[in-house]
Parts: structure tokens; sequence; C-alpha cells
């Protein structure tokens, strides 16, 4: 969904996004939504004389979904042979980049936080590099041990390439 500037002779290894389940919570803040206003009138058969407000009511929560779902697919976290990006969209029109190449990562971490992060096997990896003030955070990643490790051993592996090259 979203591209990135690749440098000249820079390849992707993988990319990663948040895990669907984060999705989980707008998807069932909008159906309560829709649902009450909608039962309620129906039930007490007022729906007809309001049939304006519910219809913008509903059309109002389908945007927001819509919004909720285009952020989740525009943030991206990307790994290549020359370095790591991670694209976050706070807003529609706000976008952050932090990138860091490989031979400046100081340290890979990850952490779950809760109950449903621990049944889900969702957290955050964190990648801390000299020259960054803030660490990149992959958040709410599945499997986050694994991208940790894939991490490490893309970080061993592309840091002795460069070494044999010097």
């Amino acid at each position: 969904m979203f591209k990135i500037n690749l440098l000249p002779n820079e390849k992707v290894l993988f990319s990663r996004r948040q895990s669907e389940t984060v999705l989980i919570k707008p998807a069932l803040l909008i159906s309560a939504l829709i649902y009450a206003p909608w039962f309620l009138l129906i039930k007490y058969e007022l729906a007809a004389d309001h049939l304006t407000i519910l219809s913008a009511w509903t059309v109002l929560l389908f945007i927001y979904g819509l919004r909720a779902y285009f952020l989740w697919l525009l943030n991206g976290f990307y790994v290549t042979d020359k370095r790591v990006i991670a694209v976050k969209f706070p807003g529609i029109f706000n976008k952050e980049v932090k990138e860091c190449p490989w031979n400046k990562i100081l340290n890979v971490s990850y952490s779950t936080r809760g109950l449903l992060a621990s049944i889900f096997n969702l957290g955050n990896v964190e990648v801390q590099a000299q020259g960054l003030s803030d660490p990149i955070i992959f958040s709410r990643v599945s499997n986050p041990s694994g991208l940790k490790d894939s991490l490490w051993k893309f970080h061993g592996e592309i840091t002795a390439e460069n070494q044999n090259h010097v």
C-alpha cells in the first residue's frame, strides 16, 4: 500500500504491519454505536421519524471505520538489506518515518503487556540505534519475539558481510 524510496541496490527483506487484531476495537465500537440507536428507535417505533439522522449517523461511523482501516494499511515496518524503516501515520495527513542503518543498531528488544497481548501473541519491538533520540518501535505486531530474533539475525549477517567488504 505504501511505497518506500529504496536506495540504489537496496532490497526489501520483509515488511510487517500491525496485527489485524488492532482493528477489533474500532469494529466493536462501530457495531455498538450503529446497533444501539437503530435497535432503540425500531423498538419504540421511532425509526421512521428519524431515518435521516440514523442514516447520517451510520454513514459517519462507516467513514470512521474506513479511516481506521486505511491508517492500519498505511502504517508499516520495513526491513531492507541496508536499513530498518518504520512508517507511521498518526492521522490521514500526518506521516512519521524513522529509519536506521544496520551498523547503527545497538539493541533490539520486545515487550508484551496485558492479557490480550499474551493471548494473541502481540507486542512491541524496539530498535535502539545510535543517533536516534527515540527508538524505532514496531508496535502491536504479531510474534514480537520472532521478529526480534529475525532482526538480530539480519543484523549479524549484514554487519558481518559489511566487515568482510572492508
